[in-house]
């Protein structure tokens, strides 16, 4: 696992790595074309923060591997992780003017580790945010009875072909289903 992991973030962090060392050159090419200069220089401000969430990500999952839910988990809101991982979406969503709809409710708690649970369902809206179109819709549905509680996250994208519905957990495979859920 830990050498599939190594594989795959260095695949990740090849792209924007290459890319902020070209635009940098790009930049010093051009220094006397100021309109140059400012298109590379923000090229380069995407690159550095796609960079940047890539390690985040890369602390949150070593976090997530060194957190043993059983000894540090609390009892978790889901409607309020919920809300959380919303706000946290809605800027980019508002940019995209793709609306975010949440419905439904959990009323039993969950174990587990706020922040996590917050950066697994922000990273699920965020997904669903980037696959619908200008103007769409990103739904939210909480559901739960009993022991279970249920999170839906669903957009207006595309969607995976039904033929590559197998091959959407493999390495590297850059698209989703319809619908995403986290139980």
């Amino acid at each position: 696992i830990r050498r599939d992991f190594v594989v795959n973030v260095s695949h990740e962090l090849k792209t924007p790595v290459g890319a902020i060392s070209l635009l940098s050159e790009a930049i010093e090419d051009a220094a006397e074309d100021q309109d140059a200069v400012r298109h590379f220089a923000a090229s380069l401000q995407r690159e550095s923060m796609r960079l940047s969430a890539l390690v985040q990500d890369i602390i949150e999952l070593s976090r997530l591997q060194a957190t043993d839910v059983v000894a540090k988990g609390t009892a978790v809101d889901l409607n309020r992780a919920v809300r959380e991982a919303v706000d946290r979406n809605k800027l980019a969503a508002e940019a995209k003017n793709i609306s975010i709809k949440v419905g439904g409710r959990i009323d039993t708690p969950v174990f587990g580790d706020p922040d996590m649970l917050v950066t697994a369902v922000r990273n699920l809206i965020d997904n669903a945010r980037s696959f619908s179109p200008a103007g769409g819709i990103v739904r939210v549905v909480l559901s739960g009875a009993d022991n279970e509680a249920r999170i839906l996250i669903e957009d207006d994208g595309p969607g995976v072909p039904s033929e590559n519905l197998e091959t959407v957990f493999e390495r590297f495979y850059t698209s989703r289903p319809k619908g995403a859920a986290l139980d």
